[in-house]
Parts: structure tokens; C-alpha cells; sequence
């Protein structure tokens, strides 16, 4: 989830009972800065570029180590600068408003590795995307409804974060609901299903990205849930992992860890430039159906000596439509 999401999640969760034993002050900050405290580590993007970001972005910060760990540290500095409010009422903001970003962060396909240190596994619901504009209406409500609505800003921001909880809730029961007009498609298109995803798409979750795979290919369609009748999965892509110049990609550390790890739909592309061939790694859950914009992709390239020589990879690059290219 982006941070205008996280930063009102945290000022809601300040002004949801902490004023009492914290000044206003403090909780506003302290609610904010531990709300956003887990997406420090995008502070290193810039000096260790693209792949880190995508391979250790929501690891070290986005555990549950790190939920024990920071928020009495926080609370430690922002007593520093109000010594008239609680240092356990500060540390349990700094706690809700820290666990609140791990919270939002799961029910987005991106993946969270709450166990870390001692499992990198991504947990990710696919139940919403990373932009929702629902979040920002839904945590916007006490900064405006107080104006006309007699109420207590404490009970109007308690009752908004329960409200949250509603619709994410409510995103889960449409994804299902995705999953199943997927496997409907998948159905009546007579695809022999090994694998249905529906991934949240962009501000609402009335579209999804539907994906059903057999053996040799995906097959993905936008999926609408309001009117959307006799929906297709009219992309059909060949998951082409088992050609020798991809194998031997994938058999490179980088390339087992983007088909392994990082992606969920994964496929293959290859192409020719000059006397180069690159692999290009892609991941349908990051690509849009109806825009045709692909996510992160990983392209290898690839030589040989001669026609019986192995493939060895030579260079790498990472490619998103919104970053660019990365070497």
C-alpha cells in the first residue's frame, strides 16, 4: 500500500483515544512517523538501485522482529521531545500505527515476508492494489465529517478504522468472487486449469486481473463483477520456460529467484538483438490486461560459442514501464 494510505491509517489511530496521555502533538507524529517507519528501506533505492528495491523491498522492515523492535525505539524519541506524555501510551500507538502498515501491506499481491529472519516466504492476499482510492475516502472521513456530524473525534476515528476493516473485508469476498467467474471463463474456453489467480487491479475492486494456467500457457482477461457477462481470457501466452536459453536463465541465481520467489505467474520471452539474446522474465500479476502495461521484467542476456555450446548468462537488466531500465 502507498503512503498516503499509511500516513492517514496513523494520524486516525493517534486521534483514536492516545490524546489523553499524549499531547496532540505527539501522537499526530508519532502516529505518522511509526506508520511509515516500515517503508525506510525505499531510502536505499536510489544508491543500490531497481533490484534490491523489487528483492528486499517489505523484508527487514516489514516483519514481525521488526514490530517488536521499533516501536519502543520510537516511542523512546518522541518522549525525548514530549516529556509530559506516556512513554507505554506512546509505545503502544507506535506499535498500532507500525503494525498498521503490515496490516495494509497484506491483503496487496506485492508480498510481505513477516517471518523474516527466519523465512523469507511472501504472504500476499491479492485482495487489493497498492493504489486504492476507497483507503484514501474511507481514513479521510475524520478530517471532514466532524464539520457537520455531532460527534467525538475519538469515537468518528475508532469508527473508521472499523470501517476499514469492513472493506478490506469486503475486497476478500470479491476476490473470491473474481476466482470464481476465472474459473468460469476458464471453463467455457475448455482450459485444462492447473492454476486461477485473480490480482487486484488499480483503485477499485470491481476489475480484476484474471489468470487461469494449464501445462504450456496462460490465459488472462480483465474480469468485471458489476455487468461483466460472458467474460473471456482472450490473452494467451506461452509460459515458455522450458526452451534452452530460458533454462539456462533460470538456472542463474537472479533467474531462479524471479521464477521461484518473486513471481507468481511467470513466464518467458526471447529476443534477438544483433548477435545478443536476452530473456525477458516476466510475472502476469503485475501486468495490466486491458492497458497492456507490463510490471517488473528481468531480461538476461544469453550466449554461446557455437550451436552445441550451453548458454551462459553475460548481463542483466530490469525494465518496468514507470522506472525504466535498470542495469
Amino acid at each position: 500500500m502507498e503512503n498516503i494510505a499509511h500516513s492517514l491509517a496513523g494520524v486516525c489511530i493517534a486521534r483514536a483515544g492516545f490524546t489523553e496521555k499524549v499531547t496532540p502533538r505527539a501522537a499526530f507524529w508519532t502516529g505518522l512517523a511509526a506508520a511509515n517507519l516500515p517503508d525506510v528501506d525505499l531510502l536505499t533505492y536510489p544508491l543500490l538501485g531497481q533490484e534490491a528495491y523489487l528483492l528486499h523491498h517489505q523484508k527487514i522492515t516489514h516483519n514481525l522482529l521488526a514490530l517488536a523492535l521499533v516501536p519502543p525505539l520510537v516511542a523512546w524519541i518522541a518522549r525525548r521531545f514530549s516529556s509530559s506524555s506516556s512513554f507505554p501510551a506512546l509505545w503502544f500507538l507506535a506499535f498500532l500505527a507500525y503494525a498498521s502498515h503490515l496490516a495494509m501491506d497484506l491483503p496487496t499481491s506485492w508480498g510481505t515476508m513477516l517471518l523474516l529472519p527466519f523465512s523469507d516466504v511472501r504472504f500476499a492476499a491479492d485482495w487489493v492494489f497498492i493504489v486504492d482510492l476507497m483507503f484514501w475516502v474511507i481514513l479521510s472521513i475524520p478530517f471532514w465529517l466532524g464539520r457537520f456530524v455531532p460527534i467525538q473525534s475519538v469515537q468518528l476515528n475508532r469508527i473508521t478504522l472499523l470501517f476499514l476493516g469492513a472493506y478490506v473485508g469486503l475486497c476478500g469476498f470479491c476476490h473470491e468472487m473474481a476466482l470464481k467467474k476465472v474459473a468460469e471463463a476458464a471453463k467455457a474456453q475448455e482450459i485444462e486449469v492447473t492454476e486461477l489467480h485473480a490480482y487486484p487491479a488499480a483503485f477499485l475492486p470491481v476489475v480484476w486481473n484474471g489468470v487461469a494456467g494449464d501445462s504450456v500457457f496462460w490465459h488472462q482477461g480483465g474480469i468485471q463483477l458489476l455487468g461483466g457477462h460472458g467474460q473471456a481470457l482472450n490473452r494467451k501466452i506461452a509460459r515458455n520456460l522450458d526452451q534452452r536459453a530460458v533454462a539456462a536463465a533460470i538456472q542463474t541465481p537472479i533467474g531462479k529467484r524471479f521464477v521461484t520467489w518473486w513471481a507468481n505467474a511467470p513466464y518467458a520471452e526471447v529476443r534477438c538483438v544483433g548477435e545478443r539474446r536476452w530473456v525477458v522474465l516476466r510475472d502476469l500479476r503485475l501486468e495490466n490486461p486491458w492497458l497492456g502495461l507490463a510490471g517488473f521484467q528481468l531480461a538476461i542476456e544469453m550466449s554461446r560459442e557455437n550451436k552445441s555450446s550451453p548458454w551462459e548468462a553475460r548481463s542483466r537488466r530490469w525494465i518496468s514501464w514507470f522506472l525504466g531500465k535498470s542495469n
